[in-house]
């Protein structure tokens, strides 16, 4: 008499893969969580192409060439990465990104460079951009073939990783509403001013923020600041200050400051009363 044969355990239970069942599991068949429930019919209902081997960036967000950017989206999705701790067994599914929109003030009639920040676009002038930074001067590159798909293209936007308040500052200063209101901004935008762009790269922005934030701060303020947003230009000159000066530290000051400065200024103001030239103190500094 024939085994009756016993029923095979589903290959999900609970809304994960039950890693001990032997029956051959159907790909198309989907967990019964609700939330990839959704995501998966969401995901099925679009064409997509089989990708090589995605490599992630440490983010876990997608780059431009990658592989897995298959959907005509302005920019690829983030990693939605789905699993437990209990698990051996983990779900991705790429992300569907809201729409990205124009900027209402710079997104101009004859730009010719496509900047994307924040799921915001911008269409500016590379010429203006390639003259004051060395960073687009690198990102943006005259390619030969289609220019439609070329890097800074309505479709190859450049993306940035920067907020979207401190870069449409920044091309406020580059774009200014009126000529008289250029230098027009509070202390706190100027420093704002000044870390996008030393981190893109405008040299002359940069410069004329340091200049006007300069005369706005203490002798200590300016070490600490320009320390902290590598600013030697002005940590430099407040360090001598306090080298040449004849009376010492206050604890106000020293308490600013921090141990390793109030260190470093009383052994230049030993060497300066020995006649060492501020050339050799300055090397306590850098």
């Amino acid at each position: 008499m024939a085994r009756k044969k016993s029923k095979a355990s589903p290959p999900f239970r609970n809304g994960w893969l039950n890693l001990s069942s032997p029956t051959q599991i159907d790909l198309h068949e989907r967990p019964s969580t609700p939330y990839l429930e959704a995501e998966c019919d969401d995901l099925t209902s679009r064409t997509w192409s089989t990708p090589p081997s995605p490599q992630l960036t440490s983010d876990d967000e997608l780059d431009a060439t990658s592989p897995l950017a298959v959907l005509d989206f302005d920019v690829p999705p983030k990693h939605i990465r789905t699993s437990s701790k209990d698990s051996l067994f983990s779900v991705a599914f790429p992300a569907c990104p809201g729409p990205n929109q124009k900027s209402d003030r710079f997104w101009l009639e004859d730009g010719s460079v496509v900047i994307l920040v924040e799921r915001t676009l911008y269409d500016v002038h590379k010429s203006v951009l390639k003259s004051h930074s060395d960073f687009f001067k690198r990102e943006i590159q005259e390619e030969s073939g289609a220019q439609e798909l070329a890097h800074g293209s309505r479709r190859n936007p450049i993306v940035l990783d920067v907020a979207k308040s401190e870069f449409e500052l920044l091309l406020t200063v580059i774009y200014p509403l009126a000529y008289d209101s250029r230098f027009d901004y509070t202390t706190s935008e100027w420093l704002t001013t000044l870390i996008i762009s030393a981190k893109l790269k405008f040299v002359s922005i940069r410069k004329a923020a340091s200049d006007h934030l300069y005369e706005l701060f203490t002798v200590v303020d300016r070490i600490r600041l320009g320390r902290k947003y590598s600013v030697p230009e002005w940590s430099l000159p407040g360090y001598l200050v306090f080298c040449n000066r004849e009376e010492p530290l206050s604890l106000e000051e020293g308490m600013e400051l921090g141990m390793e400065d109030v260190i470093k200024i009383s052994r230049a103001r030993e060497m300066s009363m020995k006649g060492i030239a501020w050339t050799e103190m300055e090397k306590l500094f850098t």
